[in-house]
């Protein structure tokens, strides 16, 4: 009974219901109905996200997808609940590996009217889904898209692409494959890499969020925001996978060392209740045996965003 269309009929409806209104244990029910595996025969959904109103087109052979199909939002709640706490109209959102554009969706609901966003993704077939989500919702005047990777010096690098394009990575993830990450049918691709300091030349003044979930490249990423990370000292949140990091030459603990070097402090992004929206919950990370979480807010000591998610400057 794993196979969602397959299911008796009456069923996957009341599944869904359960799903959208995030009753109690619909995470067990989702497991058990929509499933982590690839569904290669089922359909297309397009859906209004609950979160941010806007259209979704879904590929339900896809278990993220289908996770946003029951949901009627993105699965991941803990980030989603960050930028809802911390984004404001106005505020400008630079979305480092933005994939379909599910976060995408999220921040340019939130920095309207008036806020920018900038979102990176060097695949190309994810970046046609994401160019779609951007035309279908007419954001184009708000979401600048690029279809380029973000380093710390220009170059074409190869791209290894699961099934899953959520995990694709500049990382070989033909050798040694991390377990239980689901990495099929890896294909690899050339694809061009910029520097992010010299794609952001003419940000809007305001504060500054920077996403950055590039499967274990994230120190190569921070070393090409420099300048921007010197002058603008944005709020950033990264990934905080050690085993991807190692992948790529890194390590949480030379993550700490150059987040450190810029005066950033980290926290652990948590978030309590299964129901959206829950609350968020944020723990100090001083060093990387602190990490207790998938994902880690890194704040300057006068960063405005503190104000904004209730955490004290001395902290």
């Amino acid at each position: 009974m794993s196979h969602w269309m397959t299911l008796h009929p009456l069923f996957s409806p009341i599944a869904l219901l359960w799903a959208r209104f995030e009753l109690p244990m619909w995470r067990n029910v989702l497991g058990r109905v929509a499933g982590w595996d690839h569904q290669p025969d089922a359909p297309r959904k397009r859906i209004r996200g609950k979160v941010h109103g806007y259209r979704m087109d879904l590929d339900l052979s896809d278990w993220s997808d289908r996770w946003a199909y029951f949901l009627g939002r993105y699965y991941e709640t803990h980030t989603q609940r960050l930028f809802t706490l911390a984004l404001r109209p106005g505020d400008t959102f630079i979305d480092i590996g933005a994939n379909i554009g599910m976060t995408a969706l999220v921040a340019a609901r939130l920095v309207q009217p008036g806020g920018r966003l900038f979102a990176f993704e060097p695949n190309p077939q994810a970046f046609s889904r994401l160019a779609a989500h951007v035309e279908l919702n007419g954001l184009q005047s708000v979401v600048h898209i690029a279809n380029v990777g973000l380093a710390d010096k220009p170059a074409e690098l190869s791209l290894y692409v699961p099934r899953h394009s959520g995990q694709a990575s500049f990382a070989d993830l033909t050798v040694d494959l991390p377990v239980n990450r689901n990495l099929e049918d890896v294909q690899s691709l050339k694809v061009p890499v910029r520097v992010g300091d010299e794609e952001l030349v003419s940000l809007p003044d305001g504060p500054l969020f920077v996403k950055i979930d590039v499967e274990g490249f994230e120190c190569r990423v921070i070393k090409g925001l420099h300048r921007t990370l010197l002058e603008r000292q944005p709020a950033v949140v990264t990934e905080a996978d050690g085993s991807m990091l190692r992948r790529a030459g890194d390590s949480l603990e030379s993550l700490f060392t150059l987040m450190h070097s810029y005066g950033y402090q980290a926290f652990n992004v948590d978030h309590s209740g299964q129901r959206w929206p829950g609350r968020l919950l944020l723990h100090q990370a001083l060093t990387a045996s602190d990490v207790k979480a998938r994902d880690l807010l890194w704040l300057p000591p006068s960063s405005v965003f503190r104000a904004r998610l209730g955490i004290p400057n001395s902290c």
